[in-house]
């Protein structure tokens, strides 16, 4: 590490760096539980609202993704008061550049790259106060980009206002806004292009950074292979190395640990020629293993620099300017359901938040009771008191329950993405789903085409606004849709080619979800890669994704869970591997075996060990007994076939 030369140090850094004083710009989790007082309706909402945030509490965590990111609460909040990001700003008031910035500014000037996801000026402040100007560049505004230039210090998500130069380059702080650039930057691609030949065969040095940006910073450098990386836990101990166990990304994860943990486990399995370094302890420890020369001329800089005369009660400052601007109660009960919306998806709503708009409760009963005429007409008697946009969609949803597909699909195309009042909130969800009802139809209908271009509709409106389960909703369509064509006569390209792309949509749906902890639809992505190992007969890798699932079997409906063990069984026997057969086999026992489809999959298994143990008469009778059970049920043609496949295998196997 001594050896290293400044030029291929590249910093990456974050909110942790402006803690210290005489910085005390407050941490995420600090403003985030300011934001959760304010929205909090009352003192039991913010109980609720800080125990999802609180990703190191345990008690109800269902994944290392399972906390509520910052990006996600401005998300929300933004929508109702945009002037939020400006509020913000006055947390840079209450201080000054401290060490970290002052030795970061050090590093730039002597040839190192910062980049860093903090929207403070405390670096350019130490960079003015040292007489050097560093060569910047703020996202997502590219004006007067040049790749061919070196940029030494680059915001990788905007910046507060500093000067005018700085106005058009606003944080980017929802996801909404960081949906603008894109997936790892992809929307960017001169960006993307540039700074990925920066980083690569470089030194990455970590500080303050947590890694949960899982959707631009953390996918970019996933996919980069670094000389080094050598990343700093804070903590006031002594400088230590710490171990790192190198983990495949397709395996579900440990919930205990970080995300920066699991980001550098992944990384070394990736990468193992990367020398991977996890140190705990201070900053100014590593500053003086990488520069001790740079370190003491920090320190003399903070404190020649610091006016102890100008002090600021910066987070007083902007308390008190949240609750010039308090939200009414309809407001903030639409931002805590669309955070647990966002967050979790139906699946683990809230019980106690609900549609207030009157119009809309009534026109969903209406619906619910297949009054569609009555609906209809209840809505354009009503048609004054909503917004255009509200309307065009209620109709819509009229239109599509009607089955009248030409009109919901003409009304529902007249909306357009450019923003929304509260009034109308949860229209883009709405959209979403109205989409996924569309594909539906098209789907069926043997539309393909329709209903691809109604799955990439979905990934396009989803990234834009931050709606990151619609991306992965969309994602799974678009690799049913890319599955579905490979078998097609009529193929533009190789059926190899929409069979990769499928693996591809199912895999980034699969990454999207597990950083939203949407365990649910991780389990139906990954289900997908499964059948394509299995009929691609790549077993190996079948198998290592079956017991991935196998770790989250209860978040999967019931008839899947049962699905997904009748296959691996059948798939450990081939292999005769009679042991792990009969461990899934214990697993299935304490399914639900009231379920009839269940306990047909339950007792197909039971035959299939039999079966396998040479005790093929009473493997007959009960594939025999299952079919008389389900002869002459519609719903059950698919399994009927199957089973009587399995009694003229078993029969000749006898």
């Amino acid at each position: 590490m001594k050896n290293n030369k400044i030029n291929n140090y590249i910093f990456l850094v974050g909110a942790g760096i402006s803690i210290d004083p005489p910085s005390n710009i407050p941490d995420g989790g600090k403003i985030i539980d300011i934001l959760l007082k304010w929205i909090a309706r009352n003192e039991n909402d913010f109980i609720k609202l800080k125990d999802y945030k609180d990703y190191s509490d345990g008690k109800n965590k269902i994944s290392l993704f399972d906390f509520l990111r910052f990006e996600l609460l401005l998300k929300e909040i933004y929508q109702i008061e945009p002037e939020i990001l400006d509020m913000l700003s006055i947390l840079e008031n209450g201080g000054f550049s401290n060490t970290n910035h002052y030795f970061l500014s050090a590093m730039i000037k002597e040839g190192a790259t910062v980049l860093t996801t903090n929207f403070d000026n405390r670096i350019e402040d130490a960079c003015e106060d040292i007489n050097y100007e560093p060569t910047s560049l703020y996202l997502p505004k590219l004006n007067n980009f040049d790749k061919n230039k070196n940029y030494n210090y680059i915001k990788l998500h905007g910046t507060f206002p500093k000067i005018d130069k700085y106005n058009k380059n606003i944080p980017v702080g929802t996801l909404t806004q960081i949906g603008k650039t894109g997936f790892a930057f992809h929307k960017l691609p001169i960006f993307k292009e540039y700074i990925e030949k920066k980083l690569i065969d470089k030194t990455l040095i970590v500080i303050g950074y947590s890694a949960s940006d899982s959707f631009d910073v953390v996918p970019l450098l996933e996919d980069i292979e670094f000389k080094q990386i050598i990343w700093l836990e804070y903590s006031k101990s002594k400088l230590s190395l710490q171990n790192i166990t190198p983990i495949d990304s397709s395996i579900f994860p440990d919930k205990s640990m970080n995300p920066f943990q699991y980001f550098l486990s992944t990384y070394k399995f990736k990468f193992p020629k990367c020398d991977v370094k996890l140190y705990n302890g201070k900053p100014d420890d590593l500053y003086k293993i990488l520069s001790n020369d740079l370190y003491l001329k920090a320190l003399h800089n903070a404190s020649v620099n610091y006016d102890d005369n100008f002090k600021v009660n910066a987070i007083k400052e902007f308390e008190e300017l949240l609750y010039l601007n308090p939200l009414d109660k309809e407001s903030k009960s639409l931002i805590i359901q669309n955070i647990l919306n966002d967050k979790y998806g139906e699946w683990r709503n809230s019980d106690d938040v609900k549609d207030t708009n009157p119009i809309n409760i009534k026109i969903r009963e209406l619906l619910n009771e297949q009054k569609i005429l009555e609906a209809k007409n209840y809505l354009k008697k009503n048609k004054t008191k909503l917004t255009q946009s509200n309307y065009n969609i209620t109709l819509a949803e009229i239109y599509l329950e009607e089955k009248n597909y030409d009109l919901a699909l003409k009304f529902f195309e007249k909306e357009t993405f450019k923003g929304y009042k509260k009034n109308v909130l949860g229209i883009i969800e709405n959209r979403i789903s109205l989409y996924i009802d569309f594909f539906d139809y098209y789907y069926l209908s043997k539309k393909f085409k329709k209903a691809m271009s109604m799955a990439n509709k979905i990934i396009k409106h989803s990234l834009n606004k931050g709606v990151i389960w619609g991306v992965v909703e969309g994602s799974i369509l678009a690799g049913v849709i890319n599955e579905k064509y490979s078998c097609s006569k009529y193929l533009k390209y190789s059926p190899e080619y929409y069979i990769i792309k499928a693996l591809a949509d199912f895999s980034l749906a699969s990454y999207y979800a597990l950083r939203i902890s949407r365990l649910d639809l991780y389990f139906q992505a990954n289900r997908y890669i499964f059948g394509i190992y299995q009929t691609t007969n790549q077993i190996d890798l079948a198998i290592k994704i079956g017991e991935n699932l196998i770790s989250i079997l209860p978040y999967a409906p019931m008839e899947e869970q049962a699905s997904l063990l009748t296959e691996l069984i059948n798939i450990y026997l081939s292999n005769k591997d009679i042991n792990k057969a009969e461990e899934l086999h214990q697993i299935f026992a304490k399914l639900d075996l009231s379920n009839q489809f269940v306990s047909i999959l339950y007792q197909r298994s039971t035959a299939y060990i039999l079966a396998f143990n040479n005790k093929h008469t009473k493997a007959l009778d009960i594939i025999k007994e299952c079919i008389a059970d389900i002869e002459n049920i519609n719903d059950y043609w698919d399994i009927l076939d199957q089973l009587r496949k399995d009694l003229y295998i078993i029969s000749k196997d006898k």
